[in-house]
């Protein structure tokens, strides 16, 4: 399992000096730099002369500096198709046939996509890949601009099937699976292979969690069995004795490794290289487990019957006392080395002496505490009611100590202590009390929770176990549908007021926490049922089923119970091995299908299985080059054609789990990645080649899972709408969309590892060893830019998914991704900015148009003003709309669906940059559409979205829907470019609100329909 911990992230924007940034820095920007020029040079066709170094993190800016030098013919144009799931493809199917239409599509560089919109884009280019000329799609899009109103064809069309449609096969492909998830109606077979597809890995997901989740349950029930074999030994005063110093020793151990971690984790100068962080696993895993050793400790330290309470009792206190110091002294001791060992610089103390004194004396309190606390705990455990309550309060009162102890040293080493240090004791002592608070949750919805349900409910609600079982069901169903078709929970009803969303925001994080519950609940009563002792009397009333559940954890036999913790964990581990993490999830049957409706449109020669409808080669390798360069008749390499149309597929790196240095994160808790042709990767860890990246042998990573991982929009993590109780939900019912790849990152904190020196390490080893050294891992070629920079690096890079992926299953279920395990999770790009226009406007793009088709009937433009910022924050370039932005009531005002959009890049470039354009596009009506379409807008029912701006949720669209929505995106691409040339940005239409007048009322009038 890799470890999850969270370390310091190099900033995406730092451009550091090689010479004194760590290696793994180092490794970043000189995989950064690579990508830049290979993509720049596949493009252009050529690089600017005189480029910084790979390395130097100066290769970007070099390349932007270059492009604000060329005119406006020369510079880069890029397309951006917004996400929206089906509904912005088929918009932006249209806008690629009036871009088409109007000359404008074949002079774009870059094509932009998220979501939806990489569907279409997915499908273009793997078109022009299966042509003979990439130009012939463009010229069958500019045809089917034909018959459009006031649209002239171009040039003569011809059949392209059976049907002698006026239109291209692929084109025709897309509507007959414009229902692309079920394209036959009703119960069909496709719809069945839905359903069966589901269940299948539903079960076999629950196969890993579901005994997972009983073998946590279980814990409880094994310390109750672990505290009576500890009581029924007690009994022997030899057997008593040597209980107590076993136990006594192992918490002093535990102790003492969480006490000299803290010394060897305190804040001090920088390490040369960036360190893990071992916190949980050495600091507060030892602690908890001393906490539950101390409370079994507990009823062994009860004074006996015939001696002298209070002698003893100071001669406790004064043992327990004087051990605590020379405890807490020894540990500090260890950790000051345990420090170096890490590769921490020393700390310097101003005054040491003060500081001994200070951590024997709280060592001392503390341990003194624990003498008094234990034996008035372990009196509750004399009688067997008292058993239960003692597990439930015992460790977060023992780890209550632990904190009154470092709260007395903290506030008596003010005077020598620096803040750095406070506010590690103080994070400390906040993840003490997570544990505790987690562990009091555990156990009483183990241990106390069910029998006041068997008993309360039958009675007063007449809801017996059965029912309750039902009621998780059906909250958990509820829950992850809610979670699945609605992204946020202020969104589930559109029409309600502020506070009310507000609530329904929180809505379905409650929702989540009662189906959760009652999950716990109801396993905690099939554990009972399970390990229910045979031939024992049933209960019959209420009252006593109640009591016979609590004389079945008191009295739970030690075998049964531990056999069937481990044949849970067992069959978790099992499960998780054989079935994987990325197979079974809801991913494959949703990336099938969308490569048969969009991959699949281009292959005229499609064998599909006879049962399945399915054909392997529909699907392309995204790493499919579309052809190199040529160089121009004069031989000018600097005149060599380019690469145009260059798609750039965007997804959302989760980044959940807050990290140390982008707390400013929490609330995006994703970051761009940007899967292409050349590379894969971020600028926050890296960019891979894709031929070598996740499938090295299938040649690397494949168009089809890319345009699927960029529109898993259901996910657990989904960056800014990540939810921990949700997450949990969507996760337990497999509703997972999204994909788990190899992390970019070219070593973790603390590899040193490099590809040369370690085969040179193997040979020299195996030399000495007297036998041959074993074949390295062949390096990629020789003309890659990417410099490699680790073997281990290189074999993670080509794997499909986790070996073992048990513990990445466990990240993503309690949202808890990061960029830190050796794979990341991505999601829908939409999760981190919806228009594709981030990545665009990093490339120093000067003009770009930006379909926007997302679901925003109330044209409030969220995603466009949440890419607006995050390019101000990150990139440093405003993107300014002083025309104003299109509503519904301006379009049918000007009859205009778009608007012009200055992008500042004289922000972060300097004075001599030149300023970007900004067409951005919106579905809008207004008067003059085709009949068929505003009576389409006009037939839908009160109870549906208005039409243009349906839900996302309907993925299912119709011959009528698919045409209105083709059409609508034709129509607005056509009219900004309708002479062929680029609106100026001053002569774009105004938005801008009109004064209103006392006289004449401003009340927008409905389109009309044509006669």
């Amino acid at each position: 399992m890799a470890d999850d911990s969270p370390t310091p992230l190099p900033s995406a924007s730092a451009e550091p000096t090689p010479d004194d940034t760590p290696q793994d820095v180092r490794d970043r920007l000189r995989m950064i730099d690579a990508a830049a020029r290979a993509e720049y040079a596949t493009v252009h066709g050529a690089l600017p002369a005189d480029l910084p170094p790979d390395g130097s993190g100066r290769v970007r800016a070099a390349l932007a500096a270059h492009q604000h030098t060329l005119p406006d013919a020369q510079a880069q144009v890029a397309l951006c198709l917004s996400g929206g799931g089906i509904r912005s493809a088929t918009y932006g199917l249209g806008v690629l046939q009036g871009l088409a239409r109007a000359g404008v599509l074949g002079r774009c560089h870059f094509l932009s996509s998220v979501s939806g919109g990489g569907y279409i884009a997915s499908w273009l280019t793997a078109w022009r890949r299966r042509c003979a000329d990439p130009a012939e799609p463009l010229r069958a899009l500019a045809a089917s601009a034909g018959g459009t109103p006031g649209v002239e064809t171009a040039g003569p069309r011809r059949a392209t099937h059976a049907l002698d449609a006026p239109e291209a096969a692929p084109i025709h492909h897309l509507r007959a699976y414009s229902n692309y998830l079920s394209p036959a109606t009703g119960l069909s077979a496709d719809l069945m292979a839905l359903v069966g597809t589901f269940c299948r890995n539903l079960v076999l997901h629950w196969s890993v969690l579901l005994p997972l989740l009983a073998a946590v349950l279980l814990l409880p029930r094994l310390l109750l069995v672990l505290q009576a074999e500890v009581l029924a030994a007690a009994t022997d005063p030899a057997r008593r004795c040597l209980l107590v110093a076993s136990l006594v020793g192992a918490a002093a151990l535990l102790i003492g490794m969480a006490v000299a971690y803290m010394a060897a984790d305190l804040p001090g100068p920088p390490p040369p290289q960036p360190v893990a962080d071992r916190f949980r696993r050495a600091h507060l895993a030892p602690l908890g487990l001393a906490a539950l050793l101390l409370t079994l400790l507990a009823p062994l330290l009860t004074a006996p019957a015939d001696s002298t309470p209070i002698t003893t009792s100071i001669t406790t206190l004064i043992i327990w006392a004087l051990c605590g110091a020379g405890l807490h002294l020894s540990a500090g001791g260890l950790g000051w080395r345990w420090r170096r060992w890490r590769g921490l610089p020393p700390r310097s103390e101003p005054r040491p002496l003060a500081n001994v004194i200070t951590a024997a004396a709280t060592g001392a309190i503390g341990a003194a505490t624990l003498a008094w606390l234990l034996p008035v705990l372990g009196t509750q455990a004399a009688t067997t009611d008292g058993r239960i309550p003692l597990l439930i309060v015992g460790p977060p009162l023992t780890l209550a100590v632990f904190w009154l102890a470092v709260t007395l040293h903290a506030g008596w080493t003010r005077h020598f202590k620096g803040e750095e240090d406070r506010e590690w004791w103080a994070r400390a002592a906040g993840q003490w009390m997570l544990l505790a608070l987690a562990w009091t949750a555990l156990t009483v919805s183990v241990l106390w929770l069910p029998a006041w349900v068997l008993q309360v409910l039958p009675e007063k609600w007449k809801v017996g176990v059965p029912g309750v079982g039902v009621l998780t069901v059906l909250s958990g169903v509820m829950t992850s549908a809610i979670g699945y078709w609605s992204q946020r929970g202020a969104k589930l009803i559109p029409h309600a007021e502020r506070l009310v969303e507000r609530l329904q925001a929180r809505a379905l994080d409650l929702a989540a926490a009662a189906f959760l519950l009652l999950l716990t609940l109801s396993m905690a009563v099939v554990l009972a049922v399970v390990l229910h002792p045979p031939g024992s009397a049933e209960a019959g009333s209420a009252l006593a089923l109640a009591q016979r559940y609590r004389d079945d954890l008191l009295h739970q036999a030690p075998w049964p119970a531990l056999g069937t913790f481990a044949a849970c964990i067992g069959l978790a581990a099992v499960m998780a091995w054989f079935i994987g993490v990325n197979t079974f999830s809801l991913h494959g049957m949703y990336a099938n299908r969308l490569i048969r409706a969009y991959l699949g449109a281009s292959q005229m020669q499609r064998r599909p299985h006879p049962f399945t409808g399915f054909d392997p080669h529909d699907n392309l390798p995204l790493a499919e080059p579309a052809g190199p360069p040529a160089p121009a008749r004069d031989g000018d390499a600097a005149t060599r054609s380019g690469q145009r149309l260059f798609p750039v597929i965007q997804a959302a790196l989760n980044l959940v789990q807050a990290s140390g240095d982008r707390l400013e994160w929490q609330q995006r808790k994703a970051a761009s990645f940007t899967l292409t042709p050349l590379h894969c990767g971020s600028d926050v860890l890296g960019h891979v080649p894709t031929a070598h990246y996740s499938s090295r042998k299938a040649g690397g990573l494949s168009l089809g899972r890319a345009m699927a991982i960029s529109g898993a929009a259901a996910s657990p993590n989904m960056g800014y709408h990540s939810s921990t109780l949700v997450a949990m939900v969507m996760s337990l019912f497999n509703v997972r969309l999204g994909w788990w790849l190899p992390n970019p990152r070219a070593r973790r904190a603390g590899e040193t590892d490099d590809m040369a020196g370690d085969t040179a390490g193997a040979r020299d080893r195996a030399a000495t060893a007297g036998r041959a050294a074993a074949p390295p891992v062949r390096p990629p070629p020789a003309d890659d830019l990417v410099a490699w920079p680790g073997r281990a690096a290189w074999i993670r890079w080509g794997r499909a998914e986790p070996r073992f992926g048990l513990g990445t299953l466990l990240g993503e279920t309690l949202a808890r991704t990061s960029a830190q395990r050796d794979f990341v999770y991505l999601s829908d790009g939409g999760h981190f900015e919806n228009l594709g226009l981030y990545e665009m406007v990093r490339r120093r793009c000067r003009l770009i148009i930006v379909s926007d088709a997302t679901a925003d009937a109330g044209f409030s433009h969220d995603d466009l003003q949440s890419a607006v910022r995050k390019i101000r924050i990150d990139l440093g370039i405003s993107i300014s709309f002083e025309r104003g932005l299109p509503t519904a009531a301006s379009v049918r005002r000007n009859g205009r669906p778009w608007c012009t959009g200055r992008i500042a890049y004289g922000d972060a470039d300097g004075p001599l940059a030149r300023d970007g354009l900004l067409v951005y596009l919106k579905p809008a009506l207004w008067d003059g559409l085709p009949l068929d379409l505003l009576r389409y807008a006009q037939s839908l029912p009160t109870s549906r979205a208005a039409f243009p701006h349906q839900s996302t949720a309907d993925q299912f669209f119709d011959e009528a829907q698919f045409e209105s929505y083709r059409m609508l995106g034709l129509l607005s691409a056509l009219q900004p470019f309708a002479d062929g040339r680029w609106p100026p940005l001053d002569e774009g239409p105004d938005h801008r609100d009109p004064p209103s007048t006392p006289s004449t009322p401003s009340t927008p009038s409905t389109p009309s329909t044509p006669a």
